[in-house]
């Protein structure tokens, strides 16, 4: 073994990097890159997905307001009819209830990075 090896590898490297469309130095190319030396190219996978499923996630925790579902469910009007006012997810299950979603938001995302679906 010599310079050649290390050679085919930095092209392998390079190309690997230039066909995944992330810019280069970017997380996911490092990751790869890091992954293709050791020819484990499924693991490099799952590191990159769990990347990518850690950052959604906080950037939803991190935004908080307006990142929570649909409740499905009106207020009622003063006669008691039902209005066309959607009740935000607030309302309907109060503050645990946020903090709760956003705790499922983050428990899904590392069950990802934990090697889960």
């Amino acid at each position: 073994m010599g310079a050649d090896w290390r050679a085919e590898r930095a092209a392998e490297e390079s190309l690997i990097v230039r066909d995944s469309g992330w810019p280069v130095g970017s997380p996911q190319c490092n990751v790869v890159a890091r992954f293709v030396r050791t020819e484990d190219r499924d693991e490099a996978v799952r590191i990159v997905n769990a990347h990518d499923a850690l950052v959604a996630a906080l950037t939803k925790i991190e935004k908080w307001v307006g990142e929570f579902p649909a409740t499905g469910k009106f207020w009622e009007n003063a006669d008691g009819t039902m209005s066309d006012r959607p009740r935000s997810y607030g309302a309907q299950f109060g503050s645990n209830g946020e903090r709760d979603f956003m705790r499922s938001v983050a428990r899904d995302a590392l069950a990802i990075a934990r090697g889960g679906k």
